[in-house]
């Protein structure tokens, strides 16, 4: 289902289609269980977080166009003490990784810094206070 899911991302933006569009293409086809979203990339009103994962598409997508080398890996920030952030409405797990650590899968470690108080990814709630851990 994943590739279902870059390819329906992929063509909408081929296609020049507007950003709401997609949020909206996505969030009905993940309504309706027609693909797989990482828990990572849902917000904390249940939405997924298509600002983020339209990015790392396009990201990944641009880097093995045909013929041309993968692009190096992005370098991780590291943070030299933790800090902390407070949830946003529309914030998901892998966008407040992105800001911080410049990757999307560094979800984990925040993640694993908050487990007292989430039980998965994807139960953030906005006005909620998070451990942003250094790396």
């Amino acid at each position: 289902m994943q590739g279902l899911l870059h390819s329906l991302i992929l063509q909408a933006i081929n296609e020049g289609r507007p950003d709401e569009y997609v949020d909206s293409l996505l969030n009905e086809a993940a309504e309706a269980g027609l693909v797989a979203v990482p828990q990572s990339l849902v917000t904390p009103e249940g939405s997924v977080d298509t600002k983020t994962l339209i990015a790392a598409i396009v990201d990944k997508a641009a880097a093995t166009s045909d013929g041309v080398r993968p692009t190096p890996r992005p370098t991780i920030r590291r943070l030299e003490k933790s800090v902390t952030y407070t949830v946003k409405y529309g914030d998901s797990l892998a966008a407040i990784a992105y800001q911080h650590y410049g990757t999307t899968s560094a979800y984990q470690w925040i993640f694993a810094a908050n487990k007292e108080n989430l039980s998965s990814p994807d139960k953030i709630q906005a006005g909620q206070t998070l451990i942003i851990p250094a790396i």
